[in-house]
């Protein structure tokens, strides 16, 4: 009787050896060979479900923004109908750090790898973009609907905001607790939807 092999479930742990390997070498660095000696296979079954080294890096950069909506997704939900603006930017602000060792990983080689590989950049700007509109319409709908001041200034606020993920780094090298993280993001949205 055939062995079953879970398809999915493999392309998974390839992406994973990618990234573990990302985090240590850079990605430029890992071919696909030792990509393949990482997830503990050979390279003719790796090359079965990732032809190339480029197709390998589009999954695996695809399944982080995949992983990352999901959750994201669940935490929104969890807020309830009709959440008020500062609870859902708090859920996507926290959303976007690390969760574990594996988005920690993920987290710090894209990073280093969006210096340098444009395939990353490119999809990592995409992503912080979307972040970034998102960010405004919340905005935009709370100067709507008065929770926010009239005056604010939608775009500076929005930068400002989308700006403060980038403590993620700070946190990778351990300046910055997550508590402390979570503290400054907390404060950030007290001033701007002071409670009434």
């Amino acid at each position: 009787m055939p062995i079953q092999v879970d398809h999915d479930e493999r392309r998974r742990l390839i992406a994973g050896a990618l990234w573990t390997l990302a985090r240590s070498r850079g990605l430029g660095r890992a071919s696909l060979r030792d990509v393949a000696a990482e997830a503990g296979m050979s390279l003719g079954q790796l090359q079965h479900y990732f032809p190339t080294r480029e197709a390998l890096i589009d999954y695996a950069v695809e399944l982080v923004g995949a992983q990352t909506k999901a959750r994201l997704k669940t935490a929104l939900a969890a807020l309830g109908p009709g959440p008020h603006p500062r609870d859902v930017l708090r859920v996507l602000l926290l959303e976007m750090f690390p969760v574990d060792e594996v988005s920690s990983q993920v987290n710090s080689a894209r990073l280093l790898d969006a210096l340098q590989a444009d395939q990353v950049r490119v999809q990592l700007r995409e992503e912080m973009l979307v972040v970034h509109t998102t960010v405004e319409d919340v905005l935009r709908g709370s100067v709507a609907a008065g929770l926010a001041g009239p005056g604010l200034d939608v775009p500076v606020e929005a930068t400002r905001i989308v700006a403060l993920t980038g403590l993620a780094s700070l946190l990778e090298i351990g300046v910055y607790t997550r508590d402390q993280v979570e503290a400054v993001i907390d404060h950030h949205l007290a001033e701007l939807f002071p409670r009434k």
